[in-house]
C-alpha cells in the first residue's frame, strides 16, 4: 500500500518527476536482467551447466523454481508496461518526433 501511495505521489507531483522515476526503475529493470545474463553466462563458460536438465522438474514441492518462474514472469511483464507508458506518453507531448527519437 505504501509504494502505491508513493508511486500516486509521484504521478500528482507530474510528468517531468514520473518519467524520472520511470527511468529509475528502468535502470534497477536492466540491473536484474543483467544479472540474469551474467549468471548464464558464467555457468556456460564453467561448463557446470546441463541443457538436458532444462525441463526436467525433479521435485513438486520445490518453492525455488516457483519463485525463479515468477520473478522472470514479474520482470517481463513490467518490461512490457514500460515499453506501452512510452507510448501514453508520446501521445500526450506536443512534438513527439523531437521529444521521443524512433519511430512515432
Amino acid at each position: 500500500m505504501g509504494f502505491m501511495l508513493l508511486l500516486a505521489a509521484i504521478n500528482l507531483r507530474g510528468v517531468g518527476e514520473s518519467v524520472k522515476f520511470n527511468v529509475v526503475l528502468t535502470l534497477i529493470e536492466m540491473t536484474a536482467l543483467c544479472i540474469v545474463i551474467g549468471v548464464g553466462f558464467y555457468v556456460m563458460a564453467q561448463g557446470t551447466g546441463n541443457f538436458a536438465e532444462i525441463t526436467v522438474f525433479t521435485d513438486s514441492q520445490d518453492k525455488g523454481l516457483f519463485l525463479a518462474v515468477t520473478a522472470a514472469t514479474s520482470i517481463a511483464f513490467f518490461a512490457m508496461v514500460g515499453f506501452e507508458d512510452s507510448v501514453n506518453m508520446v501521445e500526450e507531448t506536443q512534438n513527439p518526433e523531437r521529444i521521443f527519437p524512433g519511430p512515432c
